[in-house]
């Protein structure tokens, strides 16, 4: 919980607000009168801003309402640096299941050219296809099959994304 203190505008959470008077015993919860005895005004949670999947919020002070105090949010853009490792961090965690995985390709029309592919592919990329049980978008299976069809990188994430909304 944070706290405004009346006399300076400092906001501190409820920890450092007890550890200002060490010679005092609060209970554990701070009621508003309380509060209000020692010059503090409870401060509120603030609406959060909407965010694309680019930004993410932070937190940028306070703001009275209505003579009340709530927490104020701002929406901020992802660098392009952090961008680049929120997209390598998913591509490494990236997975679905080979019905989930099909049915992007049928959907996006690739199915019947992915299994052309996989004909024409080594013998550990065949039997990955066949066999294995989840695939990971960062898999030589995926690795090899893309690159037989020229498929970039973003085209490969997007199958991976649609695939992770099929069910059966």
């Amino acid at each position: 919980m944070r706290l405004r203190i009346r006399e300076t505008g400092a906001v501190v959470y409820d920890n450092e607000f007890r550890a200002m008077y060490p010679d005092t015993s609060f209970p554990l919860v701070l009621s508003a009168e309380l509060l209000n005895d020692f010059g503090a005004d409870p401060v509120l949670e603030g609406p959060q801003p909407t965010l694309t999947a680019d930004q993410y919020a932070r937190y940028d002070g306070v703001e009275e309402v209505n003579g009340q105090w709530f927490t104020k949010y701002v929406a901020v853009d992802y660098t392009a640096e952090e961008l680049a490792a929120r997209l390598e961090q998913w591509r490494q965690t990236a997975t679905c299941t080979p019905f989930q995985g099909r049915m992007a390709l049928a959907d996006a029309g690739l199915l019947a050219d992915v299994e052309t592919a996989v004909s024409a592919a080594d013998e550990k990329t065949k039997v990955a296809w066949e066999y294995a049980l989840l695939w990971q978008r960062t898999s030589p299976m995926i690795a090899a099959l893309a690159g037989a069809l020229q498929m970039t990188d973003a085209q490969i994430d997007d199958l991976f994304k649609a695939a992770a909304q099929i069910s059966a």
